[in-house]
């Protein structure tokens, strides 16, 4: 299975991971480990077609992609790249994208971050993921040793804040599921990945390297550019419409997502 190169993206021609070894071990980390292989799940159209619609059947493939690479191609292929290449797009339409001596970093109208480096004259992709939309903890320590031999080698029950456990009713749940499950596909990708992810990158004091040789430090820096620009348009909707914050937010979302999506989810 061989890199695939995308281009027409804010840094020029963009290889999509520096090879086999690194595109499995992102997609047994993140595209296939809950609870961020659920946003996946949400955001990429292809992703049922690819993985199935259980989560054993997420088990199943990762346990096939470590024993046969090339199992890996049709996720990697049809859902990692297409959303890698979406964001990449988003970036360059609304700025949301930085370089500083050889690293880049983009995000998406979908919440996903994609972060490359400059290799032997060539941009590579060395992480790409959905920001907010994991266990943290796992993410920040940057240890990927074990995703070439484990099965969704950062599956967690956690989630991304842990330390909420417990802090809901189970009545309190069962209503929020309730108001998630009449929302339309558009408001889902917005209230359920974009807005945490935003507020991640926003907030975050750094942006995991996660596969960068680039310190955490460093990688925060390039993104305050991005976060800056997230600012200046929530500022901006402010102006142009009217209701509460996060539905005059989410129309100005909504706006952005039919300029580049066609209306299509």
């Amino acid at each position: 299975m061989n890199p695939i190169t995308i281009s027409k993206t804010p840094f020029g021609d963009l290889q999509v991971f520096r090879d086999a070894a690194s595109i499995i071990q992102h997609l047994n980390a993140h595209v296939l480990s809950a609870p961020e292989a659920h946003g996946w799940r949400l955001i990429a159209p292809e992703y049922e077609a690819e993985v199935g619609s259980q989560d054993d059947d997420r088990y199943h493939l990762a346990k096939e992609m470590l024993a046969n690479g090339g199992a890996a191609l049709g996720l990697y292929k049809n859902v990692y790249v297409v959303e890698i290449e979406k964001t990449c797009a988003d970036a360059a339409a609304h700025g949301w994208f930085t370089t500083e001596n050889g690293t880049s970093v983009a995000f998406g109208l979908t919440g996903v971050v994609v972060l490359a480096e400059k290799t032997g004259g060539v941009q590579v992709v060395v992480s790409s993921f959905i920001a907010g939309g994991g266990d943290a903890s796992r993410v920040v320590d940057g240890d990927r040793s074990h995703c070439l031999d484990t099965p969704l080698c950062r599956e967690s029950s956690a989630g991304p804040h842990p330390r909420r456990e417990g802090r809901f009713s189970a009545g309190a749940e069962r209503a929020k599921a309730k108001r998630e499950a009449k929302r339309s596909p558009e408001e889902r990708i917005y209230f359920e990945r974009f807005r945490k992810a935003e507020k991640f990158v926003r907030s975050h004091p750094y942006v995991p390297s996660d596969g960068s040789s680039r310190g955490r430090h460093e990688v925060a820096l390039l993104m305050t550019p991005i976060r800056e620009a997230l600012k200046a348009a929530g500022e901006a909707s402010k102006n142009e419409h009217g209701g509460s914050t996060k539905h005059r937010n989410f129309r100005a979302w909504l706006h952005l997502w039919r300029d580049a999506r066609g209306g299509r989810v």
